[in-house]
């Protein structure tokens, strides 16, 4: 029985053991890739290859050795392959290079100049002068309204006329008799005469708040049915008072006056309707002067100043431009377009503009009268840095890095890294690249 136990045991054991080696295996093979270090077939070359294909890696991503950018000359293998791949050369171009923001935009009426109006108190249309289309000049009446407000204002400030001349004789009497007129009685005289003047004073504003500009000051120079005279009639057209029959004409009547020089562009007023201050009747606009507002992407906010140079071609008139330069720039960033809003005043004399015309904007942000410049197929990029290939002589070319400045539609300026009178590569440049890649190709593998 001893011995039976012991064999089991032995048996037991060899199995685990078996089972380790196997898990083992598993690990290095895993590991490894199942092939043995230094001795594969190929005598570790295999290994070399490994890292060769790496690296190739690399170079296909064009993270170049800069060795391969600094060759003196990159030679193609023929002129057919030239020719075959397109090759074209131009010079360097010394020219004016100016950096533009582009950006969606719409002409609108000049908020400085717009004005929506209506008559300042209730009433009925008595008379309109203006229509659609006509300019005004400041100042000039566009209608006139019958406004039972205005009549009882006027009535009020006469009265308030009135009691200042009394209440000031009266004033003046006590004060020439001070040994007779108690202090008292002085006061209140005075206090009486204070109060008047005060009620006269809030009728003439009250006047001008509904639009009738009087002066106390002359109405009291004035012969009482003189004064009321210029009162009922204040603020009316002479050619209307001209043709009216005067003895008929209300004392109600309040005009509706320009408060620019503009253009009437709407209209809504008629004889005999009843109007309220809370409904314009009028829009004046001067078209003379409009606004052109740009709405500019955030990213390119950072370059806007005031003073540049903005033009707007409207969509409806390609063959008209707009121009002006920026005198307001928004000091946030739209919640909702994430745009910034620039504005700049156009002159507009000769009407082609219209207000609420959509275009495409420009804003001159930057311009160099004179600069190096390559057009934009010329440029190549190793490693994320911009390259040209310059024709050293024929079938010859060279890479060279360069510094970038502004674009400028198809051109680009080259700050640094080019000299007037270099040819550079522009469509086929590509095949200039593959032979820099075949290059360092054979660098690595050599190595």
């Amino acid at each position: 029985m001893v011995m039976l136990s012991r064999i089991f045991g032995a048996v037991k054991f060899s199995t685990l053991l078996v089972f380790a080696v196997i898990i083992g295996l598993f690990y290095w093979g895993h590991h490894y890739n199942w092939q043995v270090p230094g001795l594969s077939s190929d005598g570790g070359k295999n290994g070399k290859k490994q890292e060769s294909g790496r690296r190739l890696t690399e170079v296909e991503s064009f993270s170049l050795d800069p060795k391969a950018l600094n060759l003196a000359c990159i030679r193609l293998p023929s002129h057919a392959t030239a020719a075959k791949a397109g090759l074209k050369i131009v010079p360097v171009q010394v020219r004016a290079m100016t950096q533009l923001v582009q950006a969606n935009g719409v002409i609108e009426y000049d908020k400085n100049r717009y004005a929506d109006l209506s008559p300042r108190a209730s009433g009925i249309a008595w008379e309109v002068f203006k229509k659609e289309g006509d300019r005004v000049r400041k100042g000039e009446v566009l209608a006139i309204v019958a406004a039972a407000e205005v009549g009882r204002a006027k009535s009020d400030f006469l009265q308030a006329i009135v009691q200042v001349q009394l209440r000031g004789k009266i004033h003046n009497a006590l004060t020439s008799l001070p040994d007779i007129v108690t202090l008292r009685r002085l006061q209140e005289a005075e206090a009486a005469y204070a109060e008047a003047r005060i009620q006269m004073f809030n009728g003439q504003q009250t006047l001008w708040n509904r639009g009738v500009p009087v002066q106390y000051q002359e109405c009291m120079k004035l012969p009482d049915e003189k004064a009321v005279e210029k009162l009922r009639f204040l603020g009316l057209p002479k050619e209307f008072l001209d043709k009216s029959n005067l003895e008929f004409l209300p004392a109600n009547l309040l005009p509706v006056i320009a408060p620019f020089d503009g253009d009437i562009v709407r209209r809504e007023l008629v004889i005999g309707e009843y109007v309220t201050p809370n409904h314009p009747q009028f829009v004046i606009a001067d078209l003379d002067h409009l606004w052109i507002q740009l709405e500019v992407r955030q990213e390119d906010a950072a370059l806007l100043r005031l003073g540049q140079e903005v033009e707007l071609t409207p969509d409806s008139s390609p063959g008209v431009i707009a121009r002006g330069k920026i005198n307001w720039i928004s000091p946030f960033v739209d919640t909702k377009t994430r745009t910034v809003r620039v504005r700049s005043e156009v002159r507009n004399e000769s009407r082609e503009l219209l207000a609420h015309t959509f275009g495409a904007g420009r804003i001159q942000v930057q311009s160099i009268p004179e600069s190096l410049a390559v057009p934009q197929q010329a440029i190549q990029r190793f490693a994320g840095r911009p390259v040209l290939f310059v024709q050293l002589e024929e079938e010859c070319y060279a890479a060279r890095r360069v510094e970038l400045g502004i674009e400028d539609g198809n051109w680009v300026e080259v700050r640094s890294g080019l000299r007037p009178g270099d040819r550079v590569v522009t469509n086929g440049s590509h095949l200039l690249e593959s032979e820099i890649v075949r290059y360092q190709m054979a660098h690595v593998t050599a190595e």
